[in-house]
């Protein structure tokens, strides 16, 4: 059994769910984004086409190893909270980040 991941980018416009394994993209589908519901309305959405996506590649969703989910912050947080946010500027009091090396031999 191998290892796939999947890839959701939530945008204003349309959702695009790829389904991948280490050698490459297996599926990708793409959905207009839903904008009328409640807050369960874009997850079940998400949950559908990552099930649809791994039909599509012909594997069983339960070999996802993995989600990766990206999206406009506008989607996800009220406008208030983005002023606040840049208010507040927490980037400036992050610690520093240690970068790893890929292990080359």
């Amino acid at each position: 059994m191998g290892r796939y991941y999947a890839a959701v980018d939530i945008g204003a416009t349309k959702t695009t769910v790829s389904v991948s394994s280490r050698s490459g993209i297996l599926a990708r589908v793409y959905q207009l984004t839903r904008k009328v519901g409640d807050r369960g309305t874009v997850p079940r959405q998400i949950d559908f086409l990552i099930g649809y996506t791994c039909e599509q590649a012909q594997i069983d969703r339960s070999q996802i190893a993995a989600v990766g989910i990206s999206t406009a912050l506008s989607l996800v947080m009220p406008e208030n909270w983005i002023a606040d946010w840049k208010k507040r500027k927490p980037w400036q009091q992050a610690p520093d980040t240690t970068v790893l090396e890929p292990d080359i031999a």
